[in-house]
């Protein structure tokens, strides 16, 4: 069989090994992308998440202050309240 391999079909072979090998970079270079934006959107989430906890305490805070209370008895209290 190797003996009877012709010139065209070895080109034909390299040339799809070829063809796959730079479909593969370019599928890698497109999920190396995603993920970059992936991370991006992760990164931002993270930030909004400390941002809107600090803005949470900030508002439990100034309501226990208006009720002169602790932060954590107006918690606790909210939290009975919300069990009965």
């Amino acid at each position: 069989m190797i003996a009877e391999t012709d010139i065209t079909q070895v080109s034909m072979l390299l040339g799809a090994v070829a063809t796959l090998g730079g479909v593969i970079a370019a599928l890698w270079r497109q999920m190396i992308a995603h993920f970059g934006r992936v991370d991006e959107k992760l990164d931002t989430t993270h930030r909004q998440l400390r941002e809107c906890q600090e803005d949470r305490i900030l508002i439990w805070q100034t309501i226990a202050r208006q009720q002169g209370l602790e932060v954590e008895v107006l918690q606790k209290k909210s939290e009975l309240g919300k069990r009965h």
